[in-house]
């Protein structure tokens, strides 16, 4: 496997930020494996990593206003944007997720690799502006925030075409065609998370979305999850039709929707602050246990990585 140090790690991230940063010292071996970074045709960014930490480290760079797209087939990303904690992964035999994270402003982004652990993932970076081309607006993902993370269920079919983006090109295969399996990929995952987003299938009239907004709000509020019934009457609907609308949109039955809103809502929670015991509620949990365990299945780590820093990573700027 191929040794990735200081210089291999400054290059894919070449272009992203003038400001890089690591504790790294020159010629330190960091990874082993392969980290390969490429702008594709059509202006995205995707980054794909196979590799082993081969010591603990930190790295530091200004993030540039965007939207990123990961896709984590194996282990976890342990993070700060602005000093909050920004943490996803996988847990073994737990779901593969699509987490988005956008920004406004450029922001400090600070990341920490732990020794000894292997990381499998896909990134895709867009630029608002290449979003607007696409007539998508900063508007209408970040909905006046500075900051947005959202994380789905990823298809199986996005599954295996992300493995084999990770696996060694075989041998005869031309980087062009390479080169455009990245492209589709990355398109497909664009896709995937902007209709998740903006939650609007293509068959939903605004009447159904506003009876979804309705419901789903009602639903998320802290404390015990609601009975079904009680959901379909905040939306104006029968449970039978409420089951149809759900599926319709997300292709998920209600409680399936509803603890995914409701563990977002936690872990926004647990980003600005929020105790264990806290988020707990917020889920919808009795026991902090119950919501780590719940939690850890859904995220792939414990709510406790997702806690405020009380202090800002320390990094050599050299």
């Amino acid at each position: 496997m191929a040794q990735i140090g200081r210089a291999e790690i400054e290059q894919v991230l070449l272009g992203r930020s003038a400001d890089f940063g690591t504790t790294l010292a020159a010629g330190q071996v960091a990874l082993r494996g392969r980290c390969l970074g490429a702008s594709t045709p059509l202006g995205l960014s995707v980054n794909l990593h196979d590799a082993f930490a081969e010591t603990s480290f930190e790295t530091r760079m200004t993030r540039p206003a965007n939207l990123m797209l990961h896709l984590v087939l194996e282990g976890s990303v342990s993070a700060h944007v602005d000093g909050a904690a920004f943490c996803f992964g996988r847990s073994k035999g737990g779901p593969v997720q699509l987490v988005l994270s956008a920004t406004a402003q450029p922001t400090d982004f600070r990341r920490r690799f732990t020794g000894g652990q292997r990381l499998r993932k896909i990134t895709v970076a867009l630029s608002w502006d290449w979003l607007a081309r696409h007539e998508l607006g900063m508007d209408d993902v970040l909905e006046g925030r500075a900051h947005r993370y959202e994380a789905w269920p990823v298809p199986q079919q996005e599954i295996a075409q992300a493995e084999k983006l990770l696996a060694p090109m075989e041998e005869g295969t031309r980087r062009a065609a390479r080169v455009l399996e990245q492209e589709a990929f990355a398109l497909s995952l664009v896709r995937f998370a902007m209709a998740s987003l903006l939650h609007v299938g293509p068959d939903l009239t605004r009447a159904e979305r506003d009876r979804l907004a309705r419901m789903e709000a009602f639903a998320s509020a802290p404390g015990p999850m609601p009975e079904l019934d009680l959901v379909a009457r905040s939306g104006g609907i029968s449970v039978s039709t409420m089951r149809r609308m759900f599926e319709k949109a997300y292709g998920q039955t209600v409680k399936a929707r509803l603890r995914e809103v409701r563990m977002e809502k936690a872990a926004a929670a647990l980003r600005a602050g929020a105790s264990v015991l806290e988020a707990a509620h917020v889920a919808g949990y009795e026991t902090p246990a119950a919501f780590a365990t719940a939690f850890r299945k859904a995220k792939g780590m414990p709510p406790s990585h997702l806690a405020r820093t009380p202090r800002a990573l320390r990094m050599d700027r050299s």
